[in-house]
């Protein structure tokens, strides 16, 4: 056999191999006749945006799961409809009111990635019309199995209303964000406060990066106490998982900023919690570490002290003894407010209060641990509010 008849048997046979590899599909059932929104994208109404959700199952019992799927990717088509619009009327304000540009990349990036979470925590409303499936056989061709494929469809409303005024809350959102922004950037912090306050007092449901920011102006204040209620309340609106993971570094980060109380000095007052005898002795030992971090002298006597600081533990409902991965704990939380008084007349001056959570293999370890916690959180808020009383 010649080379080249050789070349075309061996053209043949791959060419054969191809063909019979070839993957297919075909249409084995349907849920009814083939509505028109299936085949062609369907006009919106005078008070409807229609979406059609697609998603693919191997057994038809997965029909809940795939309607879920589907409603996904419907709701997936509004977010992305409604982040282009909001997107670009937002940045035709910011031109219009002669904002300073972000002026990189990575702030350009930010500031979608910031959009993009707003408009997923926004999008809501959109609710199923119609659905449909379709049951196909799939051979993949001669190196494979074939197999059953169903595809799921749904024909899903977005009211027209609340897409429009999705559009106008996110536009004052982002424009009030890069606001905020600008006046930190010209080293301006409590203007851009007072920016995020007002939208806040607007819209208390507000996406994260708004606290986010909120908290950043508040510290570059010199405000870090009000920057940790700040995160904390995003801690409890925040369901996307980078932004917890970015607000619990920033309070962490909080935890160990204290104020500068050089030449002050404070009396201690520790009040026990009702079933432990030994907590002012433990706790006038925890408050040595933030004093000392404050540079604030621990008077012996009353009268020689600037403030008097009442310290008071309470432990609080928790779930006790615990099993988890095969190790058993005991769980406690204690709740300490700090007071701060005029040591003169005896007239409040300052409060602040922090819980914790102590996770130890005994039910004094837990306790101690959260309670120093707990004193540690509640000393520096107050820390910080009399260092503000101060300025």
């Amino acid at each position: 056999m010649t080379a080249r008849r050789y070349t075309q048997l061996i053209a043949c046979v791959v060419s054969c191999a191809l063909t019979v590899s070839c993957a297919s599909e075909t249409l084995q059932g349907q849920s009814r006749t083939t509505p028109e929104w299936v085949t062609r994208t369907p006009a919106d109404t005078d008070t409807e945006m229609l979406l059609v959700g697609l998603a693919v199952g191997r057994n038809v019992l997965d029909e809940r799961a795939m309607r879920s799927r589907a409603m996904e990717h419907a709701r997936e088509q509004a977010a992305a409809l409604l982040q282009t619009e909001v997107e670009v009327l937002s940045q035709e304000t910011i031109r219009e009111r002669g904002y300073a540009p972000r002026g990189s990349d990575t702030n350009d990036a930010e500031y979608v990635r910031e959009l993009r979470t707003s408009v997923r925590q926004s999008i809501r409303g959109v609710a199923q019309k119609e659905s449909y499936w379709e049951k196909w056989h799939v051979d993949p061709g001669l190196l494979s199995r074939s197999f059953v494929r169903y595809k799921y469809y749904v024909l899903a409303g977005y009211p027209r209303e609340e897409y429009e005024r999705n559009i106008r809350r996110l536009t004052r959102v982002a424009v009030d964000l890069e606001r905020a922004i600008d006046l930190l950037g010209e080293g301006r912090p409590g203007d851009a406060a007072e920016v995020l306050d007002g939208l806040l007092d607007e819209q208390p449901d507000a996406p994260a990066p708004v606290r986010l920011t909120l908290a950043r102006a508040h510290e570059e204040a010199g405000m870090p106490d009000r920057a940790a209620l700040v995160l904390e309340a995003a801690l409890d609106l925040t369901e996307d998982e980078a932004a917890l993971t970015r607000i619990a570094e920033r309070l962490e980060r909080l935890e160990g900023v204290f104020p500068d109380l050089t030449g002050r000095s404070a009396y201690f007052v520790v009040e026990p919690r009702p079933t432990d005898d030994a907590a002012p002795a433990m706790a006038r030992a925890w408050i040595e570490d933030p004093a000392a971090l404050s540079h604030l002298r621990v008077a012996a006597i009353e009268a020689e002290a600037d403030w008097l600081l009442a310290v008071r533990l309470r432990t609080v409902a928790a779930r006790g003894w615990i099993e988890a991965y095969g190790l058993r704990a005991f769980e406690a939380r204690v709740e300490c407010t700090v007071t701060a008084f005029d040591p003169r007349d005896g007239s409040p001056l300052a409060n602040a209060s922090a819980s914790a959570r102590g996770l130890k293999p005994d039910r004094t370890s837990s306790e101690e641990s959260a309670a120093r916690t707990a004193v540690r959180g509640a000393l520096r808020n107050c820390l910080h509010t009399l260092a503000g009383m101060e300025e």
